[in-house]
């Protein structure tokens, strides 16, 4: 198999393994604990580790190395579903979830080994390939996570089926990962040794943010980017059922239907745009922005067939620039601050993963503001992205 289809291969079935589980794992929290508030604690501890971890990823990483961090990740992944297909226990499912925030934050470190292996490529073309596999593994694995719930009755067996899928998943995504890793070996050595050759020294928070002209404003534009597309595609229902015209019965064909979209364009039409206008990708990345804008201003009609568009638009757009935007950042990084700077980076992504909900809906008592909570973050985000205009041109090569 080709070395990139390896890779595709893995993203896919690394996403799958957890998006199969879907909704289902909430359902699965209510049949181990009553308490409403212990569930929402077991949703949100993998963050609170994956915060913590994170704190030390740049250490694991240069001792290590992103093959062997990314690596562990997925064994980690595997044994956190493994453990829930034992009988349901508060014990095993904070075990679980324990592993499944240390799993996330060191497989993560693919984005590195990517990044390594791509150094003669242009990385937002490999990096918008590698997110659509990712996608398309979301699209199709919830589909058989319910077909396994109207087969199988839901409890004891239901969920324990999802689960040994999800860590079978895991193990065909470690196996192309290894397959991949093996087949790169020689220059992800040769990465890895120039990073041990480098500049070893501890390095600053300031050093980890402010590391080039560019790099707080692509770190800032993430975070804004983060905060507006969880806040608003996380609490859209909540919106959009009190659309007129719109029906509840609508949201997974709808789901679906955007998913099989993002993925097409990321994995065809992106690449080629990124390719064609590759030394105005500052530019176009600005105007992507200014659409995205634009997308919740047409949210505000009250015609059902706009704002579907809008909306379907809305979520090409924040891929487009989101992949555009952190190939540029992975790019940046010194070689001698490669994992420090991730790290720090993956830490600041988790607290804006957290905060965007609660900022997007939590402060706004009316939820048909939604749309325009989020049009307000791209705005601050259009602001913050014209600084990328006035980038030296060694900075806006993007993949080089």
């Amino acid at each position: 198999m080709d070395k990139k289809h390896q890779l595709y291969t893995y993203a896919f079935f690394s996403r799958a393994s957890g998006q199969i589980i879907g909704a289902y794992f909430v359902l699965y929290l209510s049949h181990v604990t009553s308490n409403s508030l212990l569930i929402s604690l077991l949703l949100a501890l993998p963050i609170a580790v994956q915060l913590t971890v994170g704190h030390l990823l740049g250490q694991l990483t240069k001792r290590l190395g992103a093959a062997h961090t990314c690596s562990s990740g997925m064994i980690f992944h595997a044994l956190s579903y493994l453990v829930l297909t034992l009988t349901p226990s508060l014990f095993l499912t904070t075990t679980s979830r324990l592993l499944t925030g240390a799993g996330s934050s060191l497989g993560r470190t693919v984005d590195l080994l990517i990044t390594s292996v791509s150094r003669h490529l242009d990385l937002t073309i490999e990096m918008s390939k590698y997110n659509a596999a990712r996608s398309f593994g979301a699209c199709l694995a919830p589909v058989l996570g319910s077909v396994i719930i109207l087969v199988l009755p839901i409890e004891p067996l239901g969920y324990r089926v999802i689960f040994a899928f999800s860590t079978l998943f895991c193990l065909v995504s470690l196996f192309f990962l290894m397959s991949f890793i093996s087949a790169n070996h020689h220059q992800i050595t040769e990465d890895a040794k120039e990073n041990g050759e480098a500049n070893s020294r501890k390095l600053r928070l300031s050093e980890r943010i402010f590391f080039s002209d560019t790099s707080f404003c692509l770190i800032l534009m993430l975070m804004l980017l983060t905060i507006g597309n969880e806040g608003f595609y996380r609490t859209f229902p909540l919106w959009l059922t009190g659309v007129s015209g719109w029906k509840d019965e609508y949201f997974g064909i709808f789901g679906a239907a955007r998913a099989l979209l993002g993925v097409a364009f990321l994995f065809w039409v992106s690449p080629k745009i990124n390719a064609r206008y590759k030394p105005y990708l500052n530019q176009l990345n600005v105007a992507a922005i200014a659409l995205l804008l634009m997308t919740f201003v047409m949210m505000q009609s009250s015609s059902i067939a706009v704002i579907v568009v809008s909306i379907s638009l809305n979520s090409l757009l924040f891929a487009f620039v989101t992949n555009n935007l952190y190939a540029s950042f992975l790019t940046s990084i010194p070689r001698s601050a490669r994992g420090p700077v991730f790290s720090t980076y993956l830490s600041l992504s988790m607290i804006a993963q957290a905060a965007g909900p609660f900022v997007v809906s939590g402060l706004v008592p009316d939820k048909s503001h939604i749309p325009l909570v989020s049009g307000l973050i791209m705005f601050l985000t259009l602001v913050g992205s014209i600084r990328l205009m006035y980038a030296r041109r060694s900075e806006s090569a993007y993949g080089q």
